[in-house]
């Protein structure tokens, strides 16, 4: 019934508009949208008329040593007075923004500024015509909260597979190039960040050699820049083999009176190592010890542990074989 009542006032519509475009009556209906086009260009063509223009606002030419720390407003709210049409072209133009030059700022307090826009009109001014007038500006204050930028050099290290397999190893430590990065950010940032890392490698089992360019991991603090976010990194890995001797064991901190015994007095030691270091190594290399000491905190146990004094460092694997030793203990 609805769609039989809009049928009904179209209709009704159409046949009151038709006299109208008939005959003189089309003229005189293009005369009055003539006439009323003139009326509107004339008024508009008047000055004194007002009216608010929402300009958005960008910043540029932020001081290198300084950041910002918030983000200010994104738009001006601007009453202009002049002609009609220049209000009228500014609402039409409005996404055209303002641009605030912050290098030319007044900012002797390195972390905080106020910027009050009814005494800096005339910043803003010089973006719009020579016929404009500005009545009003909103907000009246604009806050930038600054941190001074700083910068240090921070140590990168290798992060990934040291051993690939159970039989094939990085023989040395990784080259990294340069090993050593600039980083920059607020004082408060960089006091909490002295290493940085690349991105984890993970090498196939029969590499022997690496020489690639690795991104490092990025912090996920917006505020810090690293200059350089990759470098290369140069490796060697190499196969693995394994020895074994067996080596005496001696006691330290004995008392002169006693005499002690231990059961084996012997131990096997078993080490994993590169191929290329295997002919270095000798019996001699190692040095394994119990500590009488031990004795004062041990209740009712009847063995010592084994600790190793020395053994070469480049081993990549050591294991003692007995641990524990028993012992028997005698007065002179």
């Amino acid at each position: 019934m609805a769609k039989n009542n809009l049928e009904n006032i179209k209709e009704k519509l159409l046949k009151l508009g038709k006299p109208l475009l008939a005959g003189d009556n089309r003229a005189k209906v293009l005369c009055i949208i003539l006439s009323v086009f003139l009326w509107f260009l004339i008024k508009l063509s008047k000055e004194g008329y007002t009216g608010e223009v929402k300009f958005p606002v960008i910043y540029k030419e932020v001081p290198a040593n300084k950041k910002l720390l918030n983000q200010p407003i994104d738009h001006l709210k601007v009453t202009l007075r002049s002609q009609g049409f220049e209000i009228l072209k500014y609402k039409i133009r409005s996404l055209r923004p303002i641009e605030i030059d912050v290098s030319r700022l007044d900012m002797s307090n390195a972390e905080h500024y106020t910027w009050n826009t009814q005494s800096r009109r005339n910043m803003i001014s010089s973006q719009l015509g020579d016929n404009t007038e500005i009545v009003d500006i909103k907000p009246d204050t604009v806050h930038f909260n600054f941190s001074l930028v700083r910068s240090k050099k921070v140590k990168v290290y290798f992060k990934g597979k040291r051993q690939i397999s159970d039989f094939k190893t990085l023989y040395a430590e990784p080259v990294i190039t340069p090993d050593s990065v600039m980083i920059s950010g607020s004082e408060q940032t960089l006091s909490q960040i002295d290493s940085l890392f690349i991105k984890p490698i993970s090498p196939s089992e029969d590499t022997d050699s690496l020489d690639v360019e690795v991104e490092l991991e990025m912090s996920k603090n917006k505020d810090l820049e690293i200059i350089q976010e990759k470098v290369r990194v140069q490796a060697l890995y190499t196969s693995l083999t394994e020895g074994k001797f067996e080596i005496p064991v001696k006691v330290i901190n004995l008392p002169k009176s006693y005499n002690i015994t231990l059961f084996p007095n012997k131990v096997f030691v078993k080490y994993q190592l590169a191929l290329e270091d295997f002919s270095k190594v000798s019996k001699d290399d190692f040095e394994a010890y119990v500590d009488y000491d031990q004795i004062e905190s041990m209740e009712n146990d009847r063995f010592l542990t084994v600790f190793m004094e020395s053994s070469p460092p480049y081993l990549k694997k050591l294991i003692i074989d007995p641990k524990q030793l028993e012992f028997i203990i005698t007065e002179k």
